[in-house]
């Protein structure tokens, strides 16, 4: 089922392209409802290939263009949304953007609305390293062990891990794509193996450099525990962790919007918003 999703999305991704619909505000506006129907997607733009409904806000190719890391307000009023839905998004902003991020999720979602978030999950990935889970190790490597631009000192499990936890952003002509911050396998293993997970991850996320941080790679990590504490820091109720395709909404097409290739790696998370 996951792989027919999958296919599904890419041939949605690939129609997007050619056709340039992505580009055509009246379909836009006409499948939104005239970006009224209260289906917020956060950090997706209409050249992903998303599901023609749901509202997409990005720096650019989006329905909405904002930078995030600016915490801008969304303009949406309050109480007027039906779901917020954010996948692998809040670990490229710093926390005060975060919290801006879910403060105004609240402000915009009705009463007994939720909020729906997939992130790397911190703990799963340490675990799987420490555990020595081939398994996951082989779903987490295979691109970067093929892709030519990685020089071989970074093709090594300890770097693979890395580029879940601290990585950046570089450019290879008009693309771009991910790449670990760089410490010796050595130096990696013994930390992972002595520190807690979110020392490892503050560690691993402080070698880079202030310009590799404004590049908006992973500049942050996330466990169940800390985004539970920030989704009721900004008042949301009944917070959950679910397993991959279930939700606690009314919205039941939602795990459609979701990537079966970062299935193995991510947290999904949702939290309800209850009557003012």
């Amino acid at each position: 089922m996951t792989n027919k999703i999958e296919l599904l999305r890419r041939i949605r991704y690939d129609l997007v392209r050619l056709t340039g619909l992505h580009r055509r505000k009246f379909l836009r506006k006409f499948y939104t409802n005239n970006f009224k129907n209260g289906l917020i997607a956060i950090r997706e733009r209409n050249t992903y290939g998303i599901r023609k409904k749901w509202i997409t806000i990005d720096q650019k190719n989006a329905d909405i263009c904002l930078d995030l890391s600016k915490s801008p307000k969304f303009p949406f009023a309050n109480d007027s949304c039906q779901f917020v839905y954010s996948a692998h998004t809040i670990e490229h902003l710093q926390n005060n953007a975060v919290e801006n991020l879910l403060n105004e999720s609240f402000r915009i979602l009705k009463p007994k609305q939720f909020i729906r978030l997939e992130a790397p999950d911190l703990e799963l990935i340490v675990d799987a390293y420490r555990n020595n889970d081939e398994l996951f190790f082989k779903a987490a490597s295979e691109e970067m062990m093929n892709d030519k631009r990685f020089p071989a000192k970074f093709k090594n499990r300890e770097m693979v891990m890395m580029n879940m936890i601290s990585l950046y952003v570089k450019k290879d002509g008009n693309e771009t794509y991910h790449f670990p911050a760089y410490e010796k396998p050595e130096l990696i293993k013994d930390k992972a193996h002595i520190l807690s997970y979110e020392k490892f991850a503050e560690w691993a996320i402080s070698l880079q450099t202030n310009d590799q941080i404004k590049t908006h790679g992973h500049v942050n990590f996330i466990t169940f525990k800390k985004i539970k504490s920030m989704l009721e820091k900004a008042s949301f109720k009944n917070v959950k962790r679910l397993p991959i395709g279930l939700t606690q909404s009314s919205i039941k097409d939602v795990h459609l919007l979701e990537r079966t290739q970062r299935f193995y790696l991510s947290i999904i998370v949702e939290g309800r918003k209850d009557n003012n």
